[in-house]
């Protein structure tokens, strides 16, 4: 098994060691004739900036953009898992302190403010170990 995630890209800007490459993403039936007709198909483009590796890339150049798979782990866990364990001790340790419900979740979703602060002013450090590459197809 790979221990690395690929998806193909178009290289939109490109600097010295960092290029901005946006990715399709599409559902499993985008690519069908009749997606027109039913309706069903999702599709979503994403810009991300990966690393060069000292290589030179042109705008509108197909790449491949990839990342160890620990990344998407990590990003699932600062995103989802960290805020939803933050609401739910917030929300047991209100209540068996005889706060109401209502009270309660309103303070579980306040202490997602500082969490979400502590989260940006730690972007460049967070930037630093989820990182993406780009190579040439």
């Amino acid at each position: 098994m790979s221990e690395w995630i690929e998806h193909e890209g178009v290289v939109v800007s490109f600097s010295k060691d960092m290029a901005q490459v946006q990715l399709e993403q599409t559902s499993a039936c985008a690519g069908c004739h009749a997606k027109g007709a039913c309706g069903a198909s999702e599709k979503r483009d994403h810009v991300v900036e990966a690393l060069t590796n000292g290589s030179h890339f042109t705008v509108g150049e197909r790449v491949m953009v990839y990342g160890a798979k620990s990344i998407g782990f990590w990003s699932v866990v600062w995103a989802f898992a960290v805020p939803s364990a933050l609401i739910l001790f917030t929300l047991i340790l209100s209540t068996l302190s005889g706060l109401s419900e209502v009270y309660g979740g309103l303070l579980g979703l306040a202490i997602l403010i500082p969490y979400y602060i502590v989260i940006f002013l730690m972007r460049n450090r967070l930037k630093y170990k989820l990182r993406f590459y780009v190579r040439h197809i």
